[in-house]
């Protein structure tokens, strides 16, 4: 006769949750809670992305001009007056501790939609911090903060409360998406819950930026490549040219993600000739997105482009010049600066001054690495080296970018760790193994625990950097 169940059985019994449902209630859950321990326009970039939201709300896709050949949008003055009040005195304080007052009379601005101002584009600053610099970005990613935006204003709701009710919506769907991603996947579903519940991937689905809904839709990509490289149904794949579509329609910088499609064997999809119908449309997707981002950052230039894109073409000419000492400083910059990415990658909040502990960071990554070696692919040698090197490559496009884009007296500046999040499952697929302790039923309680405390050692210190 089997004695009574003790208190841990029962909890690992009651803890056996799927990775889709465990992703959802704590991308939730702690998604809100991060919304409201943020101040107001306190994630990367955050003021930019909300007035191209607010731009797009009105129609308004591409930016506008004024004389003097000037980009950029006209808003309401209390948009501006808005950001202001969460921004310190000097151009280099982004950000302040949190004030109820300040926030208390933030919700009481009233909108005033027709008083506006010309806010211009990088280069023609209204003040040392706060441009039109979203305005190269395609309308994509903004529709869900548009959506939201437009919303608050038939309610004639105060500035700050279409912010959080942008965040808000951002949030809902980049987790809806994140969920679907993880239902869909028949493989590293554990890995892809870990990587997607990340304090920084969390924080940037809560924020009005277009990596709230990017970061979602790489792991749904990924996820649809997994799901008809394991099918045997032989059908076209248009979940898969969908997920491409909108995921190449948001930001430049990630062509490469999708065309790990291209490695899925063509017997999965019914043949040699289907599959050259699937590749030639995949490859046309692609080739839209890559078009479309183009056309957006194009018809962003301004007159004042002209000494930074001189910059730009220098320095590329060197590189072509020199190869071998570019890729040489390139690695020695990733050699240096890998540990301080990483502890980005994992959650570097704020206006990335808001660090986790050290612990923390070693923790979130040791886990995923070892869920990645549990419930990874067996075999398909093809799709592995397919991910590893649209992997690889894509860093080194990214690298050179933000070579090309850095100021003169630095070699590279402002490559932030959250720009690997897209490239995570990439990474992903190419590294992961399966084994049978996947089946340990301890496994699903032990990462719900730890992704509890990793998320809420994130909410502890987010509340000291703003409230304490």
């Amino acid at each position: 006769m089997d004695g009574p169940e003790s208190p841990a059985a029962r909890f690992i019994r009651m803890s056996r949750v799927s990775p889709a449902t465990l992703f959802l209630f704590l991308s939730i859950g702690f998604g809100l809670t991060f919304i409201a321990l943020s101040p107001p326009f306190q994630a990367p970039d955050e003021p930019a992305h909300f007035l191209r939201s607010w731009a797009i709300s009105e129609g308004k896709v591409r930016s506008e001009s004024a004389p003097g050949a000037i980009r950029g949008a006209y808003v309401p003055r209390a948009l501006l007056d808005t950001i202001r009040l969460f921004f310190g005195p000097s151009p280099h304080a982004r950000s302040l501790p949190a004030d109820l007052k300040v926030l208390r009379a933030a919700f009481e601005m009233p909108l005033e939609p027709d008083d506006r101002v010309f806010i211009a584009a990088p280069g023609h600053r209204l003040s040392p911090r706060i441009s039109y610099s979203a305005a190269g970005y395609p309308p994509m990613g903004y529709l869900p903060s548009s959506a939201a935006i437009l919303g608050g204003r038939l309610l004639e709701a105060s500035p700050v409360a279409l912010l959080y009710a942008a965040r808000v919506t951002n949030l809902l769907l980049g987790t809806f998406i994140g969920w679907l991603a993880i239902r869909r996947t028949p493989w590293l579903r554990w890995s892809f819950a870990w990587c997607l519940l990340l304090p920084m991937a969390v924080y940037m689905r809560g924020s009005v930026n277009p990596d709230s809904l990017l970061i979602s839709l790489a792991f749904l990509v990924a996820a649809e490549v997994l799901r008809v490289a394991s099918s045997t149904s032989g059908g076209f794949p248009l979940w898969l040219l969908a997920a491409t579509a909108l995921f190449g329609a948001i930001k430049p910088g990630y062509p490469l993600v999708p065309l790990l499609g291209l490695a899925i064997p063509p017997h999965r999809l019914g043949g040699g000739w289907r599959w050259v119908r699937y590749a030639a449309a995949l490859l046309t997707v692609v080739a839209l997105g890559i078009a479309i981002t183009f056309a957006f950052l194009q018809g962003a230039k301004t007159a004042t482009h002209g000494s930074v894109e001189e910059e730009s073409a220098s320095r590329l000419q060197a590189v072509i010049a020199a190869p071998a000492a570019f890729t040489l400083r390139a690695t020695a910059f990733w050699l240096d600066e890998l540990g301080l990415r990483m502890e980005e990658f994992v959650g570097n909040l704020g206006w990335l001054d808001t660090r986790l502990p050290s612990v923390a960071v070693l923790l979130a990554l040791w886990v995923l690495f070892a869920l990645s070696q549990v419930d990874g692919m067996r075999g398909r040698p093809g799709l592995r080296g397919a991910a590893a090197a649209l992997f690889l490559t894509t860093i080194a496009l990214l690298t050179l970018h933000t070579h090309l884009a850095s100021r003169p007296e630095h070699f590279i500046d402002g490559f932030q760790g959250r720009y690997l999040l897209p490239l995570a499952p990439l990474l992903l697929v190419a590294a992961g193994r399966r084994t049978e302790r996947l089946d340990q039923p301890a496994l699903p309680a032990g990462v719900a625990v730890l992704a509890f405390l990793l998320l809420a050692t994130a909410s502890f210190v987010l509340f000291g950097r703003y409230w304490g």
